[in-house]
Formats: C-alpha cells, sequence, structure tokens
C-alpha cells in the first residue's frame, strides 16, 4: 500500500520492496477464510503491475536483509549486498496483544466456536504436537501425540502473550528521522480512541499505515481515521467485530452467547466504543459507522 501510494501521489524516485516470503504481497485474511484457495489467486498485485509502474520487488530469494545502518542510511543483506536508502519504511510484523479485555472476549468467542465445532463431532486437543500421521489413499486415518494435554484458556493465554510494539507518532514516524514503521509492529495513536496509542494487528489497520506513511513521506501528514472492522465466516455464521475495546466499563448484551446468535455493545464513559456480533448483520457494521462518522452511540441508545 505504501508503493502503490507513493506512486498514485507522483513520486518519480526509485521504490524498492522487500520480502523474506517468496510470493509476491497476498491477501493473508483469505487464508482463514478460503481452504482451498491457489497461491496465485491471493496475490493483491501481479508482476505486471509492479513493472508498469517502475516498483522493484526483491523476494526471499533474492537476498534477506540483516541490518538497518540509519546513520548511514543503508540496509545490509545476507549475500552482502548494501542498499542506500532515502527513506525506509518497516513493517516486518508480529502480533502484539496486550490488552487484557480483549483477550477475555476472544477465549469467550473462541470457546463459543469450540462448542460450535464439537457439535459437528470435531475433537480437540490442545497444545498436543503430532508426533505421527497414519493414512490411507491420501486420506488420514489417526494421528499420535506427544505433547501432554492442557486448557483451551492456558493454550491461548500462550498465544497471546507477544512482545510489545514499537510506538509511532500520528503520521507513522518513528524517533529515527526518515524511518517509519507500519502494521503489527505498531503501537499508533488511534482518533477513534481519542488519539491514544494501540496495538492492532491487524490486515486492514496495516494497510491503512502504509497509505498514512506513503503521504507523510512525500510530506503531507494526514491523520489516520479508521475503524477496527474484523470478519469471518464459521460453519455458515457470520462472525463481526467493529471498534476498539479496550478499558471498556459495561457491556450491553443482546440475545445470549449459547443461542449463537448475539449483539454485545462494549461501552466506556456510557458510550460504545466496540461491538461484537454473531448471526446480527448488518448491527456490527451499522456501528462501525457511527464511529466512523464521529458519532456518538449513548448508554441510552445501547439499551
Amino acid at each position: 500500500m505504501c508503493a502503490e501510494t507513493l506512486r498514485q501521489e507522483n513520486y518519480g524516485g526509485r521504490i524498492i520492496m522487500i520480502s523474506r516470503d517468496d510470493l509476491l504481497p497476498y491477501d493473508k485474511t483469505r487464508l482463514g477464510k478460503i481452504m482451498n484457495a491457489e497461491s496465485d489467486s491471493l496475490l493483491m498485485r501481479r508482476m505486471e503491475f509492479f513493472h508498469k509502474y517502475d516498483i522493484e520487488v526483491w523476494l526471499k530469494k533474492e537476498g534477506r536483509a540483516l541490518s538497518i545502518d540509519t546513520n548511514k542510511k543503508t540496509v545490509t543483506f545476507d549475500d552482502g549486498l548494501i542498499q542506500c536508502y532515502d527513506q525506509i519504511l518497516i513493517a516486518t510484523g508480529f502480533i502484539p496483544i496486550s490488552n487484557m479485555c480483549l483477550i477475555y472476549n476472544l477465549l469467550t468467542l473462541v470457546c463459543l466456536f469450540f462448542k460450535m465445532l464439537e457439535e459437528r463431532g470435531l475433537t480437540f486437543y490442545m497444545n498436543d504436537a503430532v508426533a505421527e500421521v497414519q493414512g490411507e489413499n491420501r486420506r488420514v486415518k489417526s494421528t499420535g501425540s506427544f505433547v501432554p494435554k492442557t486448557t483451551r484458556q492456558s493454550f491461548f493465554w500462550k498465544l497471546l502473550t507477544l512482545p510489545k510494539s514499537l510506538i509511532m507518532s500520528l503520521y507513522m514516524r518513528t524517533n529515527i528521522t526518515d524511518v517509519y514503521c507500519a502494521g503489527d509492529l505498531t503501537s499508533f495513536p488511534l482518533k477513534m480512541a481519542k488519539g491514544q496509542n494501540v496495538s492492532i494487528g491487524h490486515w486492514q489497520i496495516a494497510q491503512a499505515h502504509g497509505r498514512i506513511a506513503a503521504l507523510s513521506m512525500l510530506q503531507r501528514e494526514v491523520e489516520l481515521n479508521t475503524v477496527p472492522f474484523y470478519w469471518t465466516v464459521l460453519l455458515g455464521r457470520t462472525i463481526r467485530y467493529a471498534g476498539y475495546g479496550e478499558g471498556y466499563t459495561e457491556m450491553v448484551l443482546k440475545g445470549k452467547f449459547e443461542n449463537v446468535k448475539f449483539l454485545a455493545l462494549y461501552l466506556k464513559d456510557d458510550e460504545v466504543v466496540a461491538a461484537a456480533g454473531l448471526n446480527v448483520e448488518p448491527a456490527v457494521s451499522v456501528v462501525a459507522e457511527s464511529l466512523a462518522g464521529g458519532r456518538a452511540i449513548t448508554k441510552a441508545e445501547a439499551e
């Protein structure tokens, strides 16, 4: 998104994209939603696009970045190449989650998902590792494991205990001149959270970061104004989450978790700051639209 925005804004200098992946940038959100997708169908842009707009793409097979010297403005690669830069965007990724309230809500949803899948005959062995897979005619018949089982909660707590992120300015700048960061790596001021620094590991947010960083490189300071929005489909049921619920003090629940149809509205200072829903669309989308437009949803309206 950063490289594309630079070209859209008529930047004529050299642009190099460097990735450890073997593939061109692809839509990672589809990996968890379309199980039989071919890698080529996931590409966001084909190589012809990058050639057309003179964007160099260095994939894993062409050298891996080892270090950055911000004083000399150089990047060193494992093949010995040293590349100079004028401005650089770091988007190496990871998923920082330090929000205890969000973790609790995720665990609630995860347990509900387990219930839905178990009702379909699926058996879970938590935190086990596969030692052996037995099959016949390309079909799995049985597996063997060797790691003691743990609870679902402890399994997900381990997944969610991750390092903290880098704090960015309003325009995705670091504290080092001409160095920018974007994506899961960052903590950034979110307008709908009244400028609070937040860490949100999500594809939609990462794309918004890339655009803001590109404009900042061009000395155009544009504030990031977006509402986090997550969605997926499980067993034909739609799941949505919008907003930023850290520090919420109250929840208004419409429907019941056990009925697999509900809308949960999270409130802070008597205003809705986030919503989660299962099989209640377009309710969550309506909340997201209100948050994006700066219109507060009061506790009275939520109830």
